[in-house]
Parts: structure tokens; sequence; C-alpha cells
């Protein structure tokens, strides 16, 4: 094998950024989540008259809500920097998370979730591909 026939062993470039686009997508459906109106209450007046009132879920559930959904957020972070069993655990516990939370808050992390999960194995991929040219 010559030097032109080895593998690159610098990551490519959507190697590099999978995982940190991952952690920007969860974090984007976690703020947006805890900001946008998600539920409505409507009232009827003796007058006819009707109000309809939007809250996000800081306002409707307090801010303990946050703290929820920073679990996401968190596994996402351990996905995205852990290195192998690690991030293992993070990439399976954030799909253990969405599957569970799918009726409700699931379905918005799963890009997420699959940008993390190409990461990992193009990560694997990568780190398999150098040890095979360092042989």
């Amino acid at each position: 094998m010559t030097i032109e026939d080895a593998p690159d062993p610098r990551p490519r470039l959507w190697d590099r950024l999978s995982g940190k686009i991952g952690v920007i997508l969860t974090g984007a459906v976690t703020f947006s989540l805890l900001i946008t109106p998600v539920s409505t209450q409507g009232t009827d007046t003796v007058d006819g008259v009707s109000t309809t009132e939007t809250m996000s879920l800081i306002q409707s559930e307090g801010w303990g809500i946050a703290v929820v959904l920073m679990v996401p957020l968190l596994l996402a972070l351990v996905a995205a920097f852990g290195r192998g069993f690690i991030a293992a655990t993070g990439l399976v516990m954030l799909a253990v998370l969405v599957i569970l939370a799918l009726p409700t808050i699931g379905l918005f992390y799963i890009p997420g979730l699959i940008a993390l999960g190409i990461a990992f194995f193009r990560s694997r991929r990568s780190a398999r591909d150098a040890g095979a040219a360092a042989l």
C-alpha cells in the first residue's frame, strides 16, 4: 500500500460537525419547548365575550420543567463529547428517552438523535480505519 492509497487519518468535516449539530438541534428543541406556547385556555363571559390565553411550558408547569427538559440535552452532550462506552451509553439512553416520550415531545428530539447516531458510528469507523492504516 502506498501513501496515496492510505485512508486519510483526519476526520472529515461531517464527522467533526455531526455531533455538534446533534447537540445544537437538541438544545434548540429544549429551548423552543420551554418558550413556545403549547397550551391554550379559553373562557366565556356572561356578555358573550370569549378570551383565549396561550401558555408556555414554563408558565403552565413552572421552572421545574426546565430541569426535566435539560435531561435530553445532557444526554446529547454525553453522546457527542464522550468516548467509547460513555458515548454509547449516552446515545442509548437518549434513544430510550425519545422512544418513551414519543407520544408527547419525543418526536421533536429525533433529528438530534439521528445526527448523534451518525456522529457516533462515523467516529467508530474513522477510529477503526485509522488503526488499520497504522498497521
